[in-house]
């Protein structure tokens, strides 16, 4: 007997009368949807899966723990790794990445981040670049 001998009509009828006489799939009164929890636990084991960005590799590359730290911006951290006729694309994947590895932005004038910036012999041609000051 094959798979197309059966009448898939019947099969999921049948199927649908099983759950109903098993009394559903999930317990009476149970979200339909996933919790806070559930849905911090699901993005967890997703992570591993993750394809990582070039822009967010050279983020990660550039901007590792240390200190002194530097509030930028999205534009700014675009030119910092490197990245010459940003498009809007890039900078709100910048954005993105940025809130997922610093949080999120303080809100002055414009949105900043704080980042921490080790390389002390480029910190002072850094902080020539408009937009970019250094936390105190």
């Amino acid at each position: 007997m094959s798979l197309v001998d059966f009448d898939i009509q019947q099969v999921w009828a049948q199927v649908s009368h099983n759950l109903q006489e098993a009394g559903g799939c999930r317990p009476k009164n149970s979200p339909w949807y996933l919790d806070k929890i559930d849905i911090e636990l699901r993005d967890l084991g997703n992570e591993e899966f993750t394809e990582v960005s070039a822009i967010e590799e050279l983020i990660i590359e550039k901007f590792t723990h240390g200190e002194p730290k530097i509030r930028a911006g999205a534009t700014n951290v675009a030119e910092l790794i490197g990245l010459s006729n940003i498009t809007q694309r890039e900078t709100r994947e910048i954005s993105q990445v940025l809130r997922k590895l610093f949080g999120e932005p303080v809100k002055r004038s414009t949105f900043k981040w704080v980042l921490p910036f080790p390389n002390q012999e480029r910190l002072e041609v850094v902080m020539g670049i408009p937009g970019i000051t250094k936390v105190r």
